[in-house]
């Protein structure tokens, strides 16, 4: 079983969203507003999103899945002989 969930504050529930939010937005200026070493900036702060959500699904323990992953039926096969 997993351990009891405990009632967290507001800020600690979003800070983590903020953050990645707050460092896509400065990689975006960056990306816009430069060339040269800004642009590599702005590479670093934009992966920083998908590397936070991967291994926060990591640290879960729960694989990413595609959205439509409870279809797992098979499609009908019309096979015309």
């Amino acid at each position: 079983m997993s351990a009891p969930r405990t009632a967290r504050s507001t800020r600690a529930i979003f800070a983590w969203p903020m953050i990645i939010a707050t460092l896509s937005l400065i990689g975006l200026i960056a990306g816009l507003t430069g060339d040269g070493a800004r642009d590599v900036l702005a590479w670093l702060l934009l992966g920083s999103a998908p590397v936070t959500i991967a291994f926060a699904y990591w640290r879960a323990g729960r694989p990413a899945r595609p959205i439509n992953s409870r279809s797992r039926t098979k499609a009908p096969s019309h096979d015309r002989a």
